[in-house]
């Protein structure tokens, strides 16, 4: 019975070590409250830190419709079935200079994805021709991946969201930014970031084999 159960709880350390691959979405609506400064939400694979600006200010959490606390008044999301009823903005009460989203993530990620709000060529905001840059880097800051969003006409439908995602990178993310052209995000918005945390690398999975094998080893040897 002791033999089996070395097996058995070697098994069990190397499935704790190596886990499934896991995806998460945060979507803002879960235990969030307008106004609310946001500088990492935890997640059940993850941490991820959220900041803006070059000066790392806080981003902050706006409600969807009136009154609105964070948008001027024609900048509020109209489509509430994919904005739900809170998203992250990068200025508390009302849009004033142009500050780009910034994330990071404690685990490594793949497949990063979110939703932008209100990027368009009206009510004084960026111009056609404008761009947003979804940029995704490494652990040694090397950019693996970019999806870029450049208005056009006519502006984007479905209550002003866009749909900015890096599927393919060519490393594991462990962060990210969101960077606009020109005048900038005047009264942006960001939602639904979805991302799958990556497994530990196969040199755990080898060590966790190595244990099973020595598990049979001390078996055989005593069997």
């Amino acid at each position: 019975m002791r033999k089996i159960s070395m097996g058995l709880s070697a098994m069990v350390l190397v499935l704790g070590i190596i886990g499934p691959v896991q995806a998460d979405v945060i979507d803002f609506e879960s235990g969030f409250s307008d106004m609310q400064a946001v500088t990492q939400v935890i997640t059940p694979t993850n941490a991820v830190n959220f900041w803006v600006g070059l000066d790392q200010r806080p981003a902050y959490i706006a409600t969807v419709g009136l009154p609105t606390t964070a948008f001027v008044p024609k900048d509020t999301p109209v489509d509430i079935s994919v904005s739900g009823n809170y998203f992250l903005t990068d200025e508390k009460n009302g849009p004033w200079t142009k500050l780009p989203y910034y994330m990071s993530f404690a685990t490594p990620v793949q497949n990063l994805s979110l939703n932008l709000y209100d990027y368009r060529a009206v009510d004084g905001g960026p111009h056609i021709g404008d761009s947003v840059t979804l940029s995704v880097f490494d652990q040694a800051h090397n950019l693996v991946g970019m999806d870029v969003y450049t208005i056009g006409w006519p502006n984007p439908v479905n209550g002003n969201i866009i749909w900015l995602s890096v599927m393919n990178s060519s490393a594991p993310i462990t962060s990210a930014s969101l960077d606009f052209s020109g005048i900038g995000d005047v009264g942006t918005g960001i939602d639904n970031i979805s991302f799958t945390t990556v497994p530990l690398p196969p040199s755990l999975l080898l060590m966790g084999s190595g244990l099973l094998g020595l598990a049979g080893w001390r078996r055989f040897r005593k069997g």
